[in-house]
């Protein structure tokens, strides 16, 4: 039975900031989605568990060897679908026995997969692919540097699917997918046997989960059960948890009113006391031995009443801390509004002029490598398409891009935002970030090239709604990649509350279905083939 098996297993950034603290888990042959805020370690402890991070304390420990597919894959250096797919040492093999070599080693490469390569063709094809990354060659040869990245992902999954390791992690892997590639995929989970943990945002695929484990304040929490079962007990607990916060201030104002109660009574006597000597019905010394004694037992008493008032305040203190919810961004997107009638932009596609008019909603759809991705850039001002000219676009445009690369990974976070928005002090800089969650003098100073996925897409998120003008016309490609559920829902509400112009790019139907979209393009072979109103 193939496991992974955390043991007191500690995870320190070089700044001190703790990742994961003396954490003991034993993940076994079932499917585990791994959840938590952006930024709670969930990458980290996935390449924890891959070996390819090492852990400041404690083991993590695997049974059989390690198949990891990342969030950010590696689409340069000359590799091929075939490295993409994990495959090209078989087909090395495999060609050097076709050309008769008789030594050992290929056939130990090959081992039992002498129809890899048939299979591989096989799934590419079941995933729409064979076709497109085929033309002028075979698919498995094509530049893994062309795929757009919904592409190389389902490639990469297909190769995971192919390899049929025993202990899989998978990091964000529905990220870019079109409709049909997350279907398949879905449907490969479902039959999935092994070790299968998944850190995703994805509420389709952590609703196939055999349970969840959920990273929270550097330590780990399993629940039984798929994410729905999991958000009703992180309900119940939550409800007994503000049930034990109120407990705890009833405690505390109870010690307060006993204290208050009890100096009223100490002072009380006191006045009588005096009030006996001056009548001469109690001696002096005798009043002086039992003033003595009745301040050394309220010294005591009130000693007793505050150790007691502090340790309310403390346990009230920590449940809070322990109930408290979570930050979420505070997104206000600009009020900018676009009147109806005013032309945001005028596209050629294939010589039929498409407009966009007012704060109109479109959603750009379509298959993986259709070109969607370079549609956007066309409006940007890049280069035209083929079937694809801009005419003209109004100048307050911002795009969020589906691979972040605008930022500068060498300078720090608030650095990084004093280049879109110069004219904010640097007190408004740092209140603009704290508002997404980036915050604290180590944190600002920290290279941006050090951030986590989320915290990355945060600060682009920052940098992009601060310049002066704001944006009339937002462009969005995937804005739901590396964004937790939490702070997925403020995005929702402040593009709802947005007046200007949106164009969406996504395959997330829950979404999408929040948004009040207004058109649909589709894209085909990098032309606008379709332009269709939406009801809403």
């Amino acid at each position: 039975m193939p496991f992974c098996t955390l043991g007191d297993l500690s995870f320190l950034w070089p700044d001190g900031v703790p990742v994961l603290a003396h954490v003991n888990h034993t993940f076994g042959p079932c499917r585990s989605g791994l959840v938590g805020r952006n930024g709670s370690g969930k990458s980290t402890l996935l390449r924890l568990v891959s070996g390819s991070l090492v852990p400041t304390g404690g083991t993590a420990a695997a049974s059989d060897p390690v198949l990891h597919i990342p969030q950010n894959l590696i689409l340069d250096g000359g590799r091929t679908v075939a490295d993409l797919l994990g495959i090209a040492p078989k087909l090395n093999a495999l060609r050097a026995v076709a050309r008769g070599a008789a030594d050992p080693e290929p056939f130990a490469a090959i081992g039992d997969d002498w129809d890899v390569e048939e299979r591989a063709i096989a799934a590419l094809g079941r995933l729409g692919l064979q076709a497109r990354l085929g033309r002028g060659g075979s698919p498995l040869e094509r530049p893994v540097s062309t795929l757009s990245g919904g592409e190389a992902m389902a490639v990469a999954l297909a190769g995971a699917v192919l390899a049929r390791p025993a202990i899989a992690l998978f990091d964000e892997p529905t990220n870019n997918l079109d409709r049909h590639a997350r279907e398949w995929f879905y449907r490969r989970v479902g039959e999935w046997r092994g070790v299968f943990i998944a850190a995703s945002h994805d509420l389709e695929l952590l609703g196939l989960m055999d349970e969840i484990v959920e990273l929270r304040n550097a330590g780990l929490k399993a629940y039984g059960g798929n994410y729905s079962f999991y958000r009703g007990l992180w309900r119940t607990e939550r409800e007994a948890a503000e049930r034990r916060v109120r407990d705890a201030e009833a405690t505390l104002e109870r010690e307060k009113r006993q204290r208050t109660a009890a100096e009223k009574k100490a002072a009380g006597k006191r006045r009588a006391g005096r009030k006996a000597v001056a009548r001469n019905k109690i001696p002096k010394a005798a009043a002086h031995q039992r003033r003595s004694d009745a301040e050394r037992t309220a010294g005591k008493a009130s000693q007793v009443r505050a150790e007691r008032i502090d340790a309310a305040r403390l346990a009230l203190s920590a449940l809070k801390r322990a109930a408290a919810p979570d930050e979420t961004i505070d997104v206000e997107l600009p009020e900018t509004a676009v009147p109806a009638g005013k032309t945001v932009l005028e596209l050629n596609a294939s010589g039929r002029v498409v407009e966009v008019r007012g704060p109109e909603r479109i959603v750009l759809a379509g298959r993986n490598g259709s070109g969607k991705t370079s549609l956007l850039r066309v409006l940007l001002g890049g280069p035209p398409l083929p079937a694809l000219r801009l005419e003209r676009i109004i100048p307050e445009v911002a795009c969020l891009p589906q691979k972040i690369d605008f930022l500068d990974d060498r300078a720090g976070v608030l650095e990084n935002l004093r280049r879109f928005a110069p004219h904010l002090s640097r007190n408004a800089l740092r209140a603009r970030l704290a508002r997404f969650l980036l915050k604290g003098e180590r944190r600002l100073e920290l290279p941006a090239g050090a951030l986590s996925g989320g915290e990355r897409f945060r600060l682009a998120l920052a940098c992009l709604l601060s310049p002066d003008p704001a944006p009339r016309l937002f462009l969005l490609d995937e804005p739901t990649n590396n964004l937790d559920l939490a702070s997925l829902a403020e995005l929702v509400s402040a593009l709802n509350a947005f007046r200007g112009a949106l164009v969406v790019v996504s395959h997330d139907r829950r979404f999408l279905d929040s948004l009040s979209m207004t058109r649909r393009w589709e894209m085909e072979n990098l032309d606008l083939v379709a332009d269709q109103p939406l009801r809403n």
